[in-house]
C-alpha cells in the first residue's frame, strides 16, 4: 500500500496497532477444551471490519476503506469492477475462503486477505503470497457462507489433550443468542460426537460458524476524492 497510496510505513506502529485474534496454541491444549479451541478457530486472524479498524490505527486514521461483500449477481462484472479501482487508485484487499480450493487433495485450513494489485481479463494479480489466479478461482473463494472447515485430525487431538465434558458447545453461555443460534444450526456438538464415535476416514472435517464475510475491501486516503467516490459506490 505504500507504493499505491503514497504512505510512509512505520513498521513499528504497524506491530504494536494490529490486532489479530490468535487460535489457541499447541503448547496450550492440555489447559484448554476442545469447545474453546474451536471459538478460537471462528474468530482466529481477522474480519474484514477488524482489518479496517488495524489499518486505521496503523495508519493514524489516513488510510480507511468500506467493505463490499461478495455478490453472486455482479460476479461477471468482478474483473472490469477490480480494474475501474485499481486505474483510480484505490488498493483492493479480498477476503478469501481458501478451504473452497483444494490444493495437492488437500484443503486449506483458514480464510486469508490478499491485496490485489492487478488484473487482466481472467486473471488477479495478489500479493501475500505473490501469485495470479484465474478469475474463476478467485469467484470461487468469494462465493462462500460464513463457515471454517476444521480437520477431524485437529478435533481428535484436541480433545484427547483435555477430554473433559462437552458441555460448552451445548451451553454456549458467554455467547448470545444470535451467535449460539448459528452454532446450533450447524449441530457443531452433533458433529463432534460423530468424528470422536467413528473411524470412518469418510469424514474429514467439520463445519463451524465464522466471522468472516467474502468480499472486497476498497482502501484509499480518508481525506481523498477517491474515498468520497468509493462511499457512494452501491
Amino acid at each position: 500500500m505504500k507504493k499505491a497510496l503514497d504512505f510512509e510505513i512505520d513498521f513499528e506502529k504497524v506491530n504494536s496497532a494490529v490486532r489479530i485474534n490468535s487460535r489457541i496454541p499447541e503448547n496450550q491444549a492440555s489447559c484448554t477444551t476442545l469447545a474453546q479451541y474451536l471459538f478460537s478457530r471462528s474468530v482466529a486472524g481477522m474480519n474484514a471490519t477488524e482489518m479496517i479498524e488495524n489499518i486505521n490505527r496503523a495508519t493514524s486514521n489516513i488510510i480507511t476503506g468500506r467493505f463490499f461483500p461478495f455478490n453472486l449477481s455482479d460476479s461477471h462484472h468482478m474483473s472490469k469492477w477490480l480494474a475501474h479501482w485499481i486505474r483510480k487508485g484505490a488498493v483492493p484487499v479480498a477476503l478469501l475462503n481458501l478451504q473452497k480450493t483444494v490444493i495437492w487433495d488437500s484443503i486449506p485450513d483458514a480464510w486469508h486477505h490478499q491485496m490485489i494489485y492487478a488484473v487482466s481479463f481472467n486473471e488477479v494479480y495478489l500479493t501475500n503470497p505473490l501469485e495470479r489466479k484465474p478469475i474463476e478461482v478467485l469467484l470461487r473463494e468469494l462465493n462462500s457462507d460464513s463457515v471454517l472447515l476444521v480437520r477431524k485430525e485437529d478435533v481428535f487431538k484436541r480433545f484427547n489433550a483435555n477430554p473433559v465434558n462437552l458441555n460448552e458447545l451445548l451451553t454456549m453461555k458467554n455467547y448470545s443468542n444470535e451467535e449460539k443460534k448459528r452454532w446450533y444450526d450447524l449441530n457443531v456438538l452433533g458433529q463432534v460426537v460423530n468424528v470422536l464415535r467413528s473411524s470412518s476416514s469418510n469424514i474429514t472435517h467439520i463445519t463451524i460458524p465464522a466471522s468472516y464475510v467474502a468480499g472486497i475491501t476498497l482502501f484509499a486516503r480518508k481525506d481523498s476524492l477517491l474515498y468520497k467516490e468509493i462511499l457512494l459506490e452501491k
